[in-house]
C-alpha cells in the first residue's frame, strides 16, 4: 500500500516546479564550487573578474536588485551565505560586483562565479545550460 498525501495537502504542480528548480540550481552551483573549493579555491586575477563580470553586469540574465530578499527565507540562503564568507575570508573583491547578482541561465552567484577558473565551471555545466548563455556570455568566449 502506499501512502498519499491527502488532497489538501498535495503540492501543487508551481510548487513541484520550483522545487525542482531549486534542486537543478543546487547541482549547477554544488558541483563546480566544491571541486574548486576542494582545490584550495583558486581564483583568477582580479583584471579578469572585473572583465568577467562587466560583462555580466551588461547581461540581460543578470539578476539584481531584491534577488536576495526573495530567497533570504530559503535553505539555498544559507548555502549562498557561506559562499560569500568563504569569499570575503578570501579577500578578494573588484568594484564591479556590487552590479552583479544571480545568472538567470544557471543560477550561479555571479559575485562568485566571476572568480572561478573556467575550467571548473565548463566541466560541471550540462550542454542545455550553455545553451542559454546568450552569445557574448565570458563562459562562451573566456580563454
Amino acid at each position: 500500500m502506499v501512502w498519499e498525501w491527502p488532497q489538501s495537502r498535495q503540492r501543487s504542480a508551481r510548487s513541484v516546479k520550483w522545487m525542482q528548480r531549486m534542486r537543478r540550481c543546487f547541482e549547477m552551483n554544488l558541483k563546480p564550487l566544491t571541486s574548486w573549493l576542494e582545490d584550495g579555491g583558486p581564483v583568477v586575477t582580479p583584471e579578469l573578474a572585473q572583465a568577467r563580470g562587466r560583462i555580466c553586469a551588461k547581461c540581460p540574465l543578470n539578476v539584481t536588485g531584491d534577488w536576495w530578499e526573495k530567497i533570504s527565507k530559503q535553505p539555498v540562503a544559507d548555502v549562498i551565505k557561506k559562499w560569500l564568507e568563504i569569499k570575503n575570508e578570501m579577500k578578494i573583491g573588484v568594484p564591479v560586483e556590487k552590479e552583479v547578482g544571480i545568472c538567470r541561465a544557471c543560477g550561479c552567484v555571479l559575485r562568485i562565479k566571476i572568480w572561478e577558473p573556467l575550467d571548473y565551471i565548463t566541466q560541471h555545466t550540462d550542454p542545455e545550460t550553455m545553451s542559454k548563455f546568450v552569445p557574448n556570455c565570458w563562459t562562451k568566449i573566456d580563454k
